[in-house]
């Protein structure tokens, strides 16, 4: 308690879109981001 959860910078995914509903269903379009995203079935 009292202590910072904020992400060190190589676990910060930047996402530069409006739209994340269309990065997350069509992952495949964004292979770098398809790991940080996991599996949809699941």
């Amino acid at each position: 308690m009292g202590q910072s959860i904020k992400l060190d910078e190589d676990s910060v995914v930047e996402i530069k879109a409006a739209n994340l509903a269309d990065y997350v269903n069509n992952k495949n379009r964004y292979k770098y981001l398809a790991p940080w995203l996991g599996n949809q079935e699941e």
